[in-house]
């Protein structure tokens, strides 16, 4: 996707790359809320222990909530200013997804990671495909703006095609497993599931305020232009933090099994892997800094040659975001999942009050500084969080 995102951004330019970037994070929030409404967690618990009834009457909750979610993004398009075919075109691929997503539970659920792996690289390749014909040029089109619906329409016809290759898979690994022919509305069962659901859709939400509304805030307090500076800066940080994620998933199992059988090795385990974290944080934040031109025009064209003061400064975000992750992800290790709940909500407040104070006085860098300060508060509190909750536990 990184590939995806550089390619758009040399298709459609700055302004443009703005526009779709500010759009596109727009309906991410309101997917990851609606669209999701906290089932895929619940749903791979249960397939996971053969209770494959769940499945119907979590895809009829799906689609009411993607169908409240729809009326309430198009009631938002001419509010928050959004091309109308591009708007359209991004909630049918999120809401599309979202579907693809449910099929991915049972792939994990059943220890069928191979199902999930090969639909996801299939609509990636499919997606990058179909802009690299757009940016080559084999598609004639009158206007710039036709480009820009024109790459809403590629995302949304690849995650269409994702959702056919997700299902045409389950039905050939998992030819027993139910589907939507003849199910009913079972009211009991999603009235049920609803209120299992209910307090992640709070997480879901305030996280998603946390990551996205940087670029949301950045589109109604300044011009197209920032966005897309910011936005390609963004992807460049983002793609990095695939280390953090690789490390805490892969110690995860492992603190999970010391928290519960062996305190100090816990302890020990988690003091280096935060220790080793910031130290490769540290080395990347330098080398983003020092190369930030030539990776902007590499990766993106001149176009975006200001972007290159915006990546070397929100580049220090890596340095709270690399042993951040490891500390929130460890709080449901600790079974903290109400102080993880308060983290996030304590980081969406913040990264709104400081992104609407810096914007309006140093536009795209604002959102940068913003965003340094709020990751710097979440990796503070969880830090506190844990140290304390050590703490009583080795008195106990």
């Amino acid at each position: 996707m990184f590939f995806v995102y550089m390619l758009l951004a040399r298709i459609l330019g700055p302004a443009l790359y703005g526009v779709f970037g500010y759009t596109l994070s727009s309906v991410q929030i309101i997917s990851g809320v609606l669209f999701d409404l906290g089932l895929l967690l619940i749903v791979t618990r249960e397939l996971s222990v053969d209770n494959d009834s769940i499945f119907r009457p979590a895809l009829w909750l799906k689609a009411g909530g993607c169908i409240a979610g729809g009326i309430l993004f198009l009631l938002l398009i001419p509010v928050l200013r959004f091309p109308l075919v591009l708007a359209v075109s991004l909630v049918v691929w999120a809401m599309l997804n979202s579907f693809t997503d449910f099929y991915f539970c049972v792939f994990r659920a059943k220890n069928m990671m191979h199902g999930e792996a090969a639909t996801m690289l299939s609509q990636r390749v499919f997606l990058l495909g179909v802009l690299t014909v757009l940016y080559l040029g084999y598609l004639e089109l009158d206007s710039e703006v036709h480009v820009l619906y024109a790459s809403g329409v590629a995302f949304c016809c690849s995650a269409l095609f994702g959702l056919v290759v997700a299902v045409s898979l389950t039905r050939l690994m998992l030819p027993a497993f139910p589907g939507l022919k003849g199910a009913r509305i079972g009211v009991d069962e999603v009235r049920a599931l609803a209120l299992k659901a209910l307090p992640l859709v709070g997480v879901s939400f305030f996280g998603f305020i946390y990551y996205k509304i940087d670029i949301v805030l950045l589109g109604l307090l300044s011009t197209n232009e920032q966005v897309g500076f910011y936005n390609a800066s963004y992807r460049i940080v983002e793609a990095s933090l695939l280390i953090p994620m690789i490390i805490t998933n892969t110690l995860y199992p492992r603190l999970s099994l010391l928290w519960t059988d062996d305190f100090q090795g816990f302890r020990r385990t988690i003091q280096k892997a935060v220790a080793a974290l910031f130290l490769i944080s540290l080395l990347v934040w330098i080398g983003i800094a020092a190369l930030s031109t030539p990776i902007v025009i590499t990766l993106f064209g001149r176009e975006f040659e200001p972007s290159a003061g915006i990546l070397g400064l929100l580049a220090g975000t890596v340095i709270m975001v690399y042993p951040g992750y490891l500390m929130t992800q460890s709080l449901v290790i600790l079974g903290k999942q109400r102080a993880y709940l308060v983290t996030t909500i304590s980081a969406a407040i913040i990264n709104i009050a400081l992104n609407c104070f810096f914007i309006p006085l140093w536009q795209a860098k604002g959102a940068a500084a913003a965003t340094i300060i709020t990751e710097a508060a979440v990796a503070c509190i969880a830090a506190f969080i844990i140290i304390r909750h050590m703490k009583t536990r080795r008195q106990a």
